[in-house]
C-alpha cells in the first residue's frame, strides 16, 4: 500500500484521478451524507486528512456519487440523486470553491478491528459434496413426438465457493414413445479452463414407413445419445473478450419403429447403433462497446468460428469436416436521439464437405430464448444462417451463407411499471434491416444421404426487406430486463420460389446479431 487516503468509519467508494496524477476524487458519506471530496496524491504520506488536503467538493443532502473529471481537467461529472431518481451532471471545476473536510466525530473515526475470536472447531479438508446434493426439484412438461407429452422434473446444484456446477433433467411421456433428458456438469476448480461434461438423450420422427401400396403403416423413429468433454478458455479484458473451446464427444444413432414389428420388416441397416466420434473447436473474438443505456452493441467487431471433424466409428473414410464462421460490425452515429442511432451489419459463411449426414438451413428469424421454467422456454432461438420473411429451412446445402445490414434508431425512453406488479418499460427502438442468404450443395451426390436431388445443386439465393419495433421490458422479474421484437418483412428475391408469402409478421426476443 503506498497511502491510505482519508480514513474514516464511511462508505468511501468510486475513486478516480486527475489528468495530472495530482489529486484523487471520490464520494464519501463520512458526514452521513454521501458527497464528492478531493485529496492530494502523496507517496508515503502518514494518511491523515490534513495531510491528504482533503476538500469537500459538492454539499448536498441527497448524495452524489461516481464522480470524474474531464481529460482537460476543465468538468467534473458525477451522479446525483434527485427526487425522481438519479441523474448525471457536469460541472466547471474552476466554479467549484472547494472547502476544507469538517473533523470527522466520534462515529466516524476509523474503528480498530476487534480481536479475532478463537475457533475450537477442528479443520477438516473442504468438500463441495454437502452443498451440492439436490435442495429442490421443479415439474417441467414438453410435447411428445407422438401427441402425447413428456413430464419430468428437473434440478441444479453448485457448492459454496462455485468449483463445481450441475443441471439435470428427466422427460418421461405419457405415449411410450421413450425417455429423454440432459445432464451438465462444469468444473472450475482450475480457474481456467472450465471444464464441463454433459450428457442428453433424445427420441425424433425420423421417416414414415409405408408398404408395398405406398400406404403409411408406421413410424420410423430414431434417438440420439450424446456425451460430451470440453474445455473452455475465457479472456476478458477492459477493451476485448475472447474466448477458445475445445470439445471431443460420441454421438450414437440407433431406430425403433411404431408398431415394433415394424423394424423387422424394413431395411436392415435400421437394425444396428451408429457411433460418431466428434472434435470440436471454437473461438470468438470482440471488442464491441455497449454501452449501460444503448440499444445495440456499438462501436466493435465481433468474430467466431467453429470447425468440426465427425467420424463414423471403424469407418475412417466415413469423416466429415465442416466449419462455420462469421464476423459483426458495429458504428454508432451521434444524432440527437436518448442514445446513439447505430448501423449494423453481419455476415456468416458455412462449409461442409460431401461425406456429410446433414445440411445447412437458410431462413427464419433469429434470436434468443427465455427459460420461463426449465423445460417450457419462450422465443425461436439462435440461427445460423437467418432471412427473415422466409420459413427455417427455405434453403438448403452444404455450402451456405447470409448476411444482413440494419439500422438501429432508439425510439423512447418509456421508464414505467404498473405499482407493486413485476411488470416494467424500460425503452424502444426502430430498425430497419435488408437480409440475404443461399445454400446449395456443390454436385449431385450419388453416395451418402446428401444432395440427392438435382434441385439441391442449383446456386438459390433468397433476399428479404422489413422493419421492426422493439421493447425492453422486465416481466415477472425486475432484475432482468428482456428485449422483445416485433417485425414485419417482405421477400424481395425468390420469394415465390420456395413459397414465401408476399408480407410476414414475426416475434423475437433479443437482438438479431
Amino acid at each position: 500500500m503506498v497511502q491510505r487516503i482519508s480514513p474514516a468509519h464511511a462508505v468511501q467508494a468510486a475513486p478516480s484521478w486527475s489528468p495530472d496524477g495530482t489529486r484523487i476524487f471520490f464520494s464519501s458519506d463520512r458526514t452521513g451524507a454521501t458527497n464528492i471530496y478531493s485529496a492530494r496524491f502523496a507517496p508515503g504520506g502518514p494518511g491523515r486528512p490534513d495531510a491528504n488536503d482533503l476538500e469537500m467538493l459538492t454539499n448536498v443532502a441527497t448524495g452524489m456519487f461516481y464522480p470524474s473529471v474531464s481529460p482537460d481537467g476543465r468538468w467534473l461529472a458525477a451522479s446525483v440523486v434527485l427526487g425522481y431518481g438519479y441523474h448525471v451532471g457536469v460541472g466547471a471545476l474552476d466554479r467549484i470553491t472547494p472547502v476544507p473536510a469538517a473533523p470527522l466525530d466520534s462515529q466516524a473515526l476509523p474503528q480498530p478491528a476487534p480481536p479475532a475470536d478463537s475457533v475450537t472447531t477442528p479443520m477438516t479438508r473442504f468438500s463441495p459434496w454437502n452443498g451440492m446434493w439436490p435442495r429442490y426439484w421443479m415439474p417441467v412438461e414438453e410435447p411428445s413426438i407422438a401427441g402425447g407429452a413428456r413430464v419430468g422434473a428437473y434440478t441444479s446444484g453448485v457448492d459454496v465457493v462455485g468449483r463445481h456446477s450441475y443441471s439435470a433433467e428427466l422427460f418421461v411421456p405419457t405415449d411410450g414413445t421413450g425417455l429423454t433428458g440432459a445432464f451438465n456438469y462444469d468444473y472450475a476448480g482450475l480457474g481456467m479452463p472450465i471444464l464441463s461434461v454433459n450428457g442428453e438423450q433424445d427420441w425424433e420422427n425420423d421417416a414414415v414407413v409405408r408398404n408395398d401400396r405406398r400406404q403409411a403403416v408406421g413410424t420410423l423413429r430414431k434417438r440420439t445419445r450424446i456425451v460430451t468433454l470440453g474445455a473452455t478458455y475465457v479472456r476478458p479484458r477492459f477493451r476485448t473478450y475472447s474466448s477458445l473451446s475445445l470439445l471431443a464427444g460420441l454421438e450414437a444413432h440407433d431406430y425403433a419403429t411404431d408398431p415394433a414389428p415394424l423394424r423387422a420388416r424394413i431395411d436392415s441397416s435400421f437394425a444396428r447403433a451408429y457411433y460418431y466420434p466428434t472434435l470440436i473447436a471454437s473461438g470468438v473474438w470482440s471488442n464491441a462497446q455497449r454501452p449501460t443505456v444503448s440499444i445495440s452493441p456499438e462501436d466493435g467487431l465481433t468474430g467466431a468460428a467453429t470447425v468440426r471433424e465427425r467420424f463414423m466409428s471403424g469407418n475412417a473414410s466415413g469423416a466429415t469436416f465442416s466449419a462455420v464462421a462469421s464476423a459483426n460490425a458495429y458504428k454508432s452515429i451521434n444524432l440527437p436521439t436518448f442514445a446513439h442511432q447505430v448501423l449494423a451489419v453481419t455476415g456468416t459463411v458455412g462449409y461442409s464437405d460431401d461425406h456429410s449426414t446433414s445440411y445447412f438451413e437458410v431462413g427464419g428469424a433469429s434470436g434468443s430464448i427465455i427459460s420461463i421454467v426449465p423445460g417450457v422456454v419462450l422465443g425461436q432461438g439462435r440461427r445460423t444462417f437467418p432471412v427473415r420473411g422466409f420459413a427455417a429451412a427455405s434453403l438448403i446445402g452444404l455450402r451456405a451463407f447470409a448476411a444482413s445490414a440494419e439500422y438501429r434508431v432508439p425510439l423512447a425512453v418509456l421508464d414505467r411499471g404498473w405499482g407493486m406488479l413485476p411488470f416494467f418499460l424500460d425503452r424502444s427502438s426502430l430498425s430497419a434491416f435488408y437480409d440475404a442468404g443461399g445454400a446449395w450443395c456443390p454436385a449431385v451426390l450419388s453416395q451418402g444421404t446428401v444432395c440427392r436431388d438435382p434441385v439441391l445443386a442449383q446456386h438459390f439465393t433468397i433476399a428479404s426487406a422489413g422493419a421492426e419495433f422493439s421493447l425492453t421490458a422486465a416481466v415477472l422479474d425486475w432484475d432482468t430486463p428482456y428485449q422483445f421484437r416485433f417485425g414485419v418483412a417482405l421477400p424481395t428475391h425468390n420469394g415465390a420460389l420456395v413459397g414465401a408469402p408476399s408480407v410476414s409478421t414475426y416475434f423475437s426476443l433479443g437482438l438479431s446479431f
